[in-house]
Order: structure tokens, then C-alpha cells, then sequence
């Protein structure tokens, strides 16, 4: 299994953990879980739109390794995905269980 396979498998072990922890969370624990994910959420944007203001263009020769990167990285094709989308079920797991939770105190 090489290292980009076994990050996948850690990854997904991680998250179908966490799911199913959030069956057994109390309101509290939930609340705490969504302050979490929202911080979260504001660190990586945060990171991304730092990042997006940095410039990677070289002052210098157009052919040196900066500007390659640069180039590699703006690739449209070599674009992760959405580091948010498996983030974001998570947290309508979290709020589903908090609306549970709420509806059987009444």
C-alpha cells in the first residue's frame, strides 16, 4: 500500500469514528463539536485566502523553479477537491443530532 492509500484508508477510519461518535454525543458535547468545526473552517479559509494573497511570481528568470511552480499549482487540473465538502456532512451530522437531542428534551 503506498503512503497516498494509506492516508485514504487512516482518513476515512477517522471519519466513519467520528460519526458514529456523534450518536452518543450529548447537546453540550455537539455544541462544543460545532464550535469546533467552525473554527476550523475559519482557519483554513483564513490560511487560503493568505495563501491566494501570496505571490509565487519570480522576479527573475521566467524559467526558474518558482515560476513553475507557480504555473504547476494554478493548474486547473491538478486542483484538490473541496477540502470542505466531507467537513460540512460532518457538521450536518452534528446539527441533525443537536435538532435530536432538542426535540426529545420537549
Amino acid at each position: 500500500m503506498d503512503e497516498r492509500d494509506e492516508f485514504l484508508k487512516t482518513t476515512q477510519a477517522f471519519y466513519s469514528r467520528y460519526l458514529e461518535r456523534i450518536q452518543t454525543m450529548s447537546e453540550a458535547q455537539v455544541l462544543d463539536a460545532l464550535r469546533s468545526w467552525n473554527a476550523a473552517r475559519n482557519n483554513v479559509n483564513e490560511t487560503l485566502g493568505f495563501l491566494s494573497s501570496v505571490s509565487l511570481a519570480s522576479k527573475e528568470d521566467s524559467g526558474d523553479e518558482l515560476t513553475k511552480l507557480k504555473s504547476q499549482l494554478s493548474s486547473t487540473t491538478h486542483r484538490p477537491p473541496d477540502p470542505l465538502v466531507l467537513e460540512n456532512y460532518i457538521e450536518d451530522a452534528l446539527k441533525k443530532r443537536l435538532e435530536e437531542l432538542r426535540n426529545n428534551d420537549k
